[in-house]
Formats: C-alpha cells, sequence, structure tokens
C-alpha cells in the first residue's frame, strides 16, 4: 500500500500541459486573477494591427523616449499603459495617437 501513496502523491504533484489557443489562455488567467483581486480584471484587446500591444522596449523605441518618459506619461494619463501580469505593454493606437499629436 505504500507503494499506492508514492503513486497517488506522483499523480498529484504531475503538471500537466494542454494546447489552448492564445485567446484561450489569457480567459483562463484572467479568471484565476479574478478569484485573488478585489478589483475586476480590465479587458485588454487582441489581436495584430490597431490593437496590437506594444512591449515598452518597442514603444520606447517607436516614441524615441526614455522609460522614464513612459512612466511619467503614463502617470499623468498622456499615454496610459497596460498591465498583464507584472509585463507593461501599450496600444499601438494609442501610441501612433501620440506621434499624430506631437507631429
Amino acid at each position: 500500500m505504500k507503494w499506492l501513496k508514492h503513486i497517488l502523491n506522483m499523480v498529484q504533484n504531475t503538471i500537466k500541459f494542454v494546447d489552448f489557443s492564445k485567446e484561450e489562455f489569457i480567459s483562463l488567467i484572467r479568471e484565476a486573477f479574478e478569484g485573488f483581486t478585489t478589483n475586476p480584471v480590465k479587458e485588454v484587446p487582441l489581436g495584430q494591427g490597431i490593437n496590437e500591444l506594444l512591449t515598452r522596449e518597442e514603444t520606447s523605441k517607436l516614441l524615441k523616449v526614455s522609460y522614464t518618459t513612459l512612466f511619467h506619461w503614463n502617470n499623468d494619463a498622456t499615454l496610459p499603459a497596460h498591465k498583464i501580469g507584472r509585463k507593461v505593454f501599450y496600444l499601438r493606437q494609442e501610441v501612433i495617437d501620440k506621434l499624430n499629436n506631437a507631429a
């Protein structure tokens, strides 16, 4: 019977990988985090084109500004940032709008 307990323990500690689409995976993560936070998780648009997410590095290079400037623009709502976990992203359309307003 000791071996049966060992096998059951191994099965309980096993990580299983399942094939999910990007949208399904993000939806599962959102659902998981909604149970841990008092504020609901904001919807972040997915996909390509105008709703594409840019990293801080991409946004910094595109606008030719530092990370510090991006931080200040987020704080004063000049260019809002969107967080997914601990990562910061910017919507491509908002970045393009910022470029057009600056010109």
